[in-house]
């Protein structure tokens, strides 16, 4: 009888377990917005649909820096993962990311295996909006996939200061 029951109970068992999808924890950089000050979580980052930062047409004035696609496959991330980063940083909009003047990069946001960091390129202190951040990231995850992983850099839209590495975790700054 209990062995009924379970072959009866057994083609329950996928749809039970597809409410229970566990999705990667999205980390935001030292001092920008938790996630729950915005009203997201890591799910609801990872479900949203793509969308193109927007970034007003000051920003479009940027960079002298020339965009690159990283030639080490190991460095590849997964897309979805960039993704979340992506929406969590376009979610903070006209929100400040500053960079240190030090030489030193500093995390924007890690999702899952992403690191999503910036880096500035004169030494001094730099700021950019975070929409121009999510900007740069949107053009690694246009630009730079290899089987549905990314992995790449480009600089912020309204400061070409300010470079956004889009990396797996590890290729990225530790801070």
């Amino acid at each position: 009888m209990f062995a009924n029951f379970l072959l009866a109970a057994l083609p329950l068992v996928p749809a039970a377990l597809a409410g229970t999808m566990q999705y990667p924890t999205v980390i935001p950089g030292p001092g920008l917005p938790s996630l729950e000050s915005l009203g997201l979580t890591s799910e609801l980052l990872y479900k949203m649909e793509p969308t193109t930062p927007k970034v007003d047409a000051r920003d479009a004035l940027a960079a002298n820096y020339v965009a690159k696609c990283d030639s080490d496959p190991a460095a590849y991330v997964a897309k979805g993962d960039l993704q979340a980063c992506l929406n969590y940083l376009n979610a903070i909009g006209s929100r400040d990311c500053t960079v240190p003047g030090d030489m030193r990069p500093i995390r924007y946001c890690v999702a899952g295996q992403a690191d999503v960091n910036g880096l500035s390129i004169t030494g001094v202190v730099q700021t950019t909006r975070c929409s121009a951040v999510a900007h740069a990231v949107n053009y690694v995850l246009q630009s730079c996939v290899r089987d549905q992983k990314a992995a790449g850099s480009e600089a912020a839209f309204n400061n070409g200061d300010v470079i956004v590495s889009s990396l797996v975790t590890g290729f990225a700054c530790r801070s």
